[in-house]
């Protein structure tokens, strides 16, 4: 993602360890989100591989660049497909009953298969 490619940065709402921020470039029709790794680093690695673990349970952004620590600050980051979307307490404001009943089953099926992935340990 080249500096002069960048045409806009807007904050993304909701993280509360990372930064994100949703980057519009020229050069690219879609927009991409850049996460700046702010209160553990370390977190970068894990969450790229739970989202390999994930990805075939749940929609997940796929990274396209990093985890990687090269940035002048030497902060850690990383650079992953958009995926908009609502907010699920969003999304549930504007349905009628069977609407919010399906997205109920939905996102009850997701995290069915989310919890049915085993760990070694937790954490």
């Amino acid at each position: 993602m080249a500096g002069g490619d960048v045409r806009r940065v807007t904050p993304v709402a909701g993280g509360l360890a990372n930064l994100n921020l949703r980057v519009e470039r020229a050069s690219e029709a879609a927009p991409v989100l850049l996460r700046l790794y702010r209160r553990d680093p370390a977190q970068a690695a894990k969450e790229a591989r739970l989202h390999t673990l994930v990805g075939g349970r749940a929609p997940v952004p796929r990274f396209l660049d990093g985890p990687r620590q090269d940035l002048p600050t030497g902060e850690t980051y990383a650079v992953l497909q958009w995926m908009p979307g609502e907010r699920l307490e969003q999304a549930l404001q504007h349905l009628d009953p069977p609407a919010r009943a399906a997205l109920g089953r939905s996102a009850g099926a997701v995290l069915a298969g989310v919890h049915a992935i085993a760990f070694d340990r937790a954490g």
